[in-house]
């Protein structure tokens, strides 16, 4: 990883969930109320801690055998997605159809109904506009991720979008990283930047590929040993 931040940054990659935008309403809510019309009636804590137990765990399969679950590419993401769902309904309980239950999770958060965006998104990328550097965004997540910027308005602030689904390799591996610095022409990593929110994925994962790491903390509660904002509204200044 390069020791110092770039002088003149060649491009700045972002992530995208929980660094633009987070899922609107809970997931805990949604689950809920579209099992309950499948005859699983659970609070929507309780659809949240299962959710998210599951998440976990197939985020660790994947990482640990990428060519289990992302080779071939898939770059839609429904067989992850339904492996998810299928995990969750195994611990919390049975739904009359649990097919129809997934095709509507799936088309709901395919769309930007089911997300926000942070305030301090759109004001950043703006001024990352006025730059002369590339702008891309590195994402674990699949295809429908270009329909959901489109829906917020955001899809036109990036230059390139590199999507796990599409390279077969979740972050923080560092091959989606080259990818990204591939679409955007090829730039040294030590003249590039990384921002995400995660510690894992986005730090350790742009190190790994020689990208220059800044986390985005807005609890401001950890310690990365890279720079650190509390707001993506900090990070045009960051770059001088």
């Amino acid at each position: 990883m390069p020791r110092s931040l770039p002088d003149r940054p060649a491009a700045v990659f972002l992530d995208a969930g929980n660094t633009l935008i987070y899922p609107d309403p809970p997931v805990g809510l949604v689950y809920s109320e579209h099992a309950a019309a499948h005859g699983l009636r659970l609070p929507p804590e309780e659809m949240e801690r299962s959710f998210r137990r599951c998440w976990r765990e197939l985020v660790q399969r994947t990482h640990a055998s990428p060519e289990d679950y992302l080779q071939p590419p898939d770059p839609d993401g429904r067989k992850w997605w339904r492996r998810l769902v299928d995990m969750m309904l195994r611990e919390v309980g049975e739904v009359r159809d649990p097919n129809a239950l997934f095709e509507e999770l799936y088309s709901f958060y395919g769309t930007g109904e089911a997300w926000g965006i942070f305030p301090d998104v759109k004001p950043a990328l703006a001024r990352l506009s006025q730059r002369d550097l590339h702008v891309g965004l590195i994402s674990n997540w699949d295809s429908r991720l270009e329909t959901v910027l489109a829906d917020l308005h955001l899809k036109d602030s990036f230059r390139s979008l590199t999507i796990s689904s599409y390279v077969g390799y979740m972050k923080p591996d560092s091959r989606i990283f080259r990818a990204a610095l591939e679409s955007a022409g090829g730039p040294a990593p030590a003249d590039c930047l990384h921002v995400g929110d995660s510690l894992t994925e986005d730090v350790e994962g742009a190190r790994s590929a020689g990208v220059f790491p800044v986390l985005l903390d807005r609890k401001g509660k950890a310690q990365a040993g890279c720079p650190t904002i509390r707001s993506l509204a900090e990070l045009p200044d960051l770059l001088g």
